[in-house]
């Protein structure tokens, strides 16, 4: 990791309703399902020694206690990786802080809880006994103290794991917590290509977190499993009510190229099925109520022979709509659309660029 002499840094435009919302900033509460204990929880494993992260060049001169849990991490990283620490280490109601401190520690900060149950990282120095509810933590102290440990790794580009798209949503709530949505979402592609999450079945909760941390290739992955979605009723529809409507406009207008590519081909068959068999015995099943366009398109292209010169016409009429265009599915076998789990899916959906629900432009957010 590198690092330039530039001490300027862009707060977001909203950063202050974000950090401060009470008297002291809090971390948002996360639950046990947060980390599966038997899908390798980082937090059960967490050490209550000092966890020390390190990096060439910088000696560790922050220590943060997390509740039993000391993290020795180098203020240059957390002040390049996080608009918060940027703004409040240094901050002059936490400079006392540096005259209590000893060893080689110029900043100590600790862990409160509110009345509320959410706890907070604050400055040592300024710490009052009757801020801290501890009794009424919300949730475990290995839980909070797992997520904020994958958090450090993540914005120290150590390597960690996702174990639940729970957790990735919380972990995305940390990180918009500390104002470090770029920083960790640089961070999510070697995880969530490790994890393998269903994506198709999670699309709704993934593409709210991939909007929050402008992640466009988790963006375009959800978005592809609700704009290919050709069941009688598609997800999109149920669940519009949960997403942002520049969301919505963005799927929308993915699923309306695809409906027109749909329409071609479906014209083009029934323009051939005359002379083509099994055009014609696949068209025909269309009459079931439960039968979808992508698996008789998919019956139709993969039984088709190139040999065949008309037959060869019709896998070069169907082959747009059955690319897939999957990036987090490392299989041995590649997913094809209208077959198995993916049925009811074509895979071939896109958001053009400029229908992508977020400013590509700006660096922090």
């Amino acid at each position: 990791m590198s690092y330039n002499n530039s001490t300027e840094v862009h707060l977001p435009e909203n950063w202050l309703q974000r950090v401060i919302s009470s008297s002291f900033q809090a971390s948002p509460p996360a639950t046990r399902s947060d980390l599966d204990r038997n899908q390798g929880d980082l937090s059960s494993t967490t050490p209550k020694f000092p966890i020390i992260f390190k990096v060439r060049g910088l000696q560790p001169d922050v220590r943060l206690r997390v509740f039993d849990t000391e993290f020795h991490v180098s203020s240059v990283v957390l002040k390049m990786n996080s608009a918060f620490f940027f703004k409040f280490l240094d901050s002059p109601n936490k400079q006392l802080s540096n005259a209590t401190n000893v060893g080689s520690f110029k900043y100590e900060w600790d862990t409160v809880v509110d009345k509320e149950g959410s706890w907070a990282l604050q400055a040592a120095s300024s710490i009052q006994a009757s801020y801290n509810h501890a009794e009424a933590l919300k949730g475990d102290k290995d839980t909070h103290t797992g997520l904020f440990h994958k958090f450090l790794s993540a914005i120290h580009g150590e390597p960690y794991k996702l174990v639940s798209v729970t957790e990735l949503g919380s972990l995305t709530d940390v990180a918009d917590h500390y104002c470090a949505l770029p920083a960790f979402s640089k961070s999510v592609l070697p995880p969530l290509l490790e994890r393998q999450f269903n994506i198709k079945d999670h699309a709704i909760p993934l593409i709210t977190i991939a909007v929050k941390l402008r992640h466009e290739i988790l963006f375009q992955e959800a978005a592809l499993f609700l704009a290919g979605d050709w069941t009688p009723i598609p997800r999109v529809k149920l669940f519009i009510t949960q997403l942002d409507p520049r969301t919505v406009r963005a799927v929308e207008a993915s699923r309306r190229a695809t409906g027109l590519l749909v329409l071609d081909a479906l014209q083009e068959l029934l323009r051939i099925k005359n002379k083509i068999p099994i055009v014609d015995s696949q068209l025909s099943r269309m009459r079931h109520p439960t039968v979808t366009l992508p698996y008789v398109f998919s019956c139709i292209y993969y039984n088709c022979n190139k040999a065949d010169v008309d037959e060869d016409c019709v896998i070069k009429v169907l082959e747009g709509l059955m690319e897939s265009r999957l990036r987090l599915q490392s299989v041995s076998i590649p997913p094809r659309a209208g077959e198995g789990c993916y049925k009811n899916y074509f895979l071939c959906s896109k958001v053009a660029d400029e229908d992508l629900p977020w400013n590509r432009t700006p660096k922090d957010f």
